[in-house]
């Protein structure tokens, strides 16, 4: 029997669901760009054909509770999921918008930038507790796009589009206007 595919929605976010830790939890960047171009590896390897992929990219973040903050590392919760000691479920999913709200009302310092998963981050307090926030924007998402017109994908979507303050021409056009031509 032949396999018919007409197109495969590769999740590039949430990739952190699952986080391996060998010492304690920590939070992370929900969507690094190594992991999305191992995940299109991935299926190009199962005979996948590059132009019958989407790369799904979130316009989101995940706001987790230190329990500790030490060194600019926000040590979370043990949740375990599906085996591993660690996930993401010991945060809160933010759509774009409130963090934006968060980051320029509230960060205790500069949106930080993490080179290998090529992901912004940020804390802040509330009350006595520090929160870290790892999401996408303009800048992280380039990469994502850049990666999927390199492999030769059909093209983007995004987890969500309403995740965006509609009011706010400036927040529109920065996240609209990136998406590349496929």
């Amino acid at each position: 029997m032949e396999r018919h595919v007409d197109l495969i929605f590769v999740m590039g976010y949430d990739t952190q669901s699952q986080m391996f830790e060998n010492e304690r939890c920590k939070a992370r960047a929900n969507s690094p760009i190594h992991k999305i171009i191992r995940g299109v590896k991935k299926y190009k390897s199962m005979g996948i054909p590059v132009k019958k992929m989407i790369l799904g990219v979130p316009w989101y973040g995940y706001r987790y509770p230190c329990q500790e903050f030490l060194n600019g590392v926000c040590y979370i919760k043990e949740v375990p999921f599906r085996g591993c000691n660690c996930s993401d479920a010991a945060g809160i999913e933010l759509p774009y918008s409130d963090i934006l709200e968060l980051s320029e009302n509230r960060a205790l310092y500069d949106v930080h930038w993490d080179k290998k998963a090529k992901s912004p981050y940020f804390e802040y307090l509330d009350g006595e507790k520090i929160y870290q926030i790892w999401f996408d924007n303009p800048s992280s998402l380039v990469y994502k796009y850049q990666a999927a017109k390199t492999f030769g994908l059909r093209g983007v979507g995004f987890w969500t589009g309403n995740f965006l303050d509609y009011n706010n021409s400036t927040q529109i056009h920065s996240m609209w206007n990136i998406i590349p031509s496929f």
